[in-house]
């Protein structure tokens, strides 16, 4: 499999690495904001918490776009029709599924 792996970077192989690095960041940016909540004043609570939910939020968003683009890069080369994700891909869906457990976690806190 590795053998046949293209040498060159397209696109694809660019767009998933860059969207699942920013997924990465914005999900450490966002756990740092929330837990930032437990040492501020009440006045900034309110926009802390908001400033966390946008931050989940881009990370679903970026993490739904980028899992998919690196499965489908990483399927191309085989191009088999019967082809079986690999462990990484199985890795990759069940991060986003976490992800969507934070997201929803923190729109639950007020």
């Amino acid at each position: 499999m590795c053998l046949d792996w293209p040498s060159n970077s397209d696109g694809k192989n660019m767009s998933a690495r860059s969207f699942v690095t920013i997924c990465c960041i914005l999900c450490a940016l966002s756990l740092l904001s929330l837990l930032a909540i437990l040492f501020v004043d009440e006045k900034f609570k309110s926009k802390m918490i908001l400033l966390g939910k946008g931050l989940a939020i881009a990370s679903l968003i970026s993490g739904i776009i980028g899992v998919p683009l690196g499965i489908s890069f990483a399927m191309k080369p085989l191009g088999l029709v019967d082809a079986k994700i690999g462990v990484s891909s199985i890795l990759g869906i069940i991060a986003v599924g976490f992800n969507l457990g934070g997201v929803i976690t923190t729109f639950i806190m007020k």
